[in-house]
């Protein structure tokens, strides 16, 4: 009987070993698919629209200062007037007042005639064949077409200096117009005849107003803090089977929603973004494998958007231990050298202008001494 009960225990002791050995191997097989489906990820861009002033490139002192604007029309069919010319010609940020004697700054532009140098009438010949009968028809078509040129200059001073000078049209540069297409030769002239003085008058208006534009885009940008949109990127992740995955997508929509509601008045909200730069910081201290690849590509989306917020925090000088850090992971280096040039940009403008943010209200941010 002893023989027999040894026996027996020997037989539970084989079959419970291998269903242990089964059961391990079955473990081993899940956990290689697991490392397989993890082995990588995907990192993808999404895209957000960032707001924030522009500092001047040619910096005046003061920094801050008044201006005035002088229009001078010269055309006899304006279509357009000085008051118009006035308020549409600006220097972003800075205040502009009524008196020209009392400016530091003084804008003025001035505008020419509209010269018509061709007119002639288009003539557009369409055949068609009849599918049955094989007839052919023949329809004209008529359209005005008319080459002219206008004039404008401006120039901007600060007392007696001459700061910049421009000519946002001149007659090297010739203008097109054409009519919509008519049935008759007659009706397109028609056309003109009765409407080319109130065409004129328009072409006029739009080019002096196009002309304040380029005056103004000009001003602002070497003296003024003008709004900006800028088109930007940040890292999402796509792996379904790795296990940062939702929580790194989600962290990525919060950021969005952080930079989207930065405008170039208000600054980023540091409350809630103080969260999302720990999570990011966290990232490579759980994934630290050099040699694992979702690791590599995860720390590196991590990264890249840490050098966003600082960007956008108007922390430049913060950019470049992240940037340094991608470029020795050896993932898409060439985007921490883009980085390091961004910060280094953005801190010769803070440099250039002695200002520290690009989101503030100018008129409060001056009036505070800042």
């Amino acid at each position: 009987m002893a023989d027999i009960e040894i026996e027996i225990i020997t037989f539970k002791i084989i079959i419970q070993m291998k269903n242990l050995l089964i059961f391990m191997s079955i473990a081993v097989l899940f956990a290689q698919q697991g490392l397989a489906q993890t082995k990588s990820i995907s990192v993808n861009n999404v895209n957000v629209s960032c707001n924030y002033r522009d500092l001047p490139e040619t910096p005046l002192n003061p920094i801050y200062f008044n201006y005035a604007v002088k229009v001078n029309i010269n055309g006899v069919q304006s279509g357009v007037s000085e008051s118009e010319l006035v308020k549409y010609s600006t220097i972003a940020g800075q205040v502009k007042i009524d008196n020209p004697s009392r400016a530091d700054v003084l804008i003025e532009l001035s505008t020419g005639n509209i010269i018509v140098t061709q007119r002639e009438i288009k003539e557009r010949k369409v055949e068609n064949k009849d599918k049955k009968t094989g007839n052919v028809t023949t329809t004209y078509y008529y359209k005005v077409v008319v080459k002219y040129t206008f004039t404008s200059s401006y120039i901007i001073r600060k007392g007696q200096e001459v700061l910049l000078k421009g000519e946002p049209y001149s007659t090297l540069r010739a203008q097109n117009y054409e009519s919509k297409e008519y049935k008759d030769r007659k009706a397109a002239e028609a056309f003109w005849n009765d409407n080319k003085d109130a065409l004129i008058a328009q072409f006029y208006r739009d080019l002096a107003l196009k002309s304040a534009n380029t005056l103004s885009n000009a001003a602002s940008q070497r003296y003024g803090f003008l709004p900006n949109t800028a088109r930007d990127v940040i890292k999402t992740t796509n792996e379904k089977k790795h296990s940062e995955n939702e929580a790194f997508k989600a962290a990525g929509s919060a950021l969005k929603d952080v930079l989207t509601a930065m405008t170039s008045d208000v600054p980023l909200d540091r409350g809630k973004i103080n969260g999302l730069i720990e999570y990011y910081k966290s990232i490579p201290e759980r994934y630290p494998d050099p040699d694992h690849k979702a690791d590599v590509r995860i720390r590196y989306a991590a990264w890249f958007n840490l050098c966003k917020i600082y960007y956008y925090l108007d922390e430049p000088e913060k950019i470049g231990e992240y940037a340094d850090l991608i470029i020795k992971n050896d993932y898409d280096s060439k985007d921490g050298l883009k980085l390091i040039q961004s910060a280094e940009e953005l801190m010769t403008a803070f440099d250039k202008t002695g200002i520290r943010t690009r989101h503030f209200v100018p008129a409060d941010y001056f009036s505070s001494g800042e």
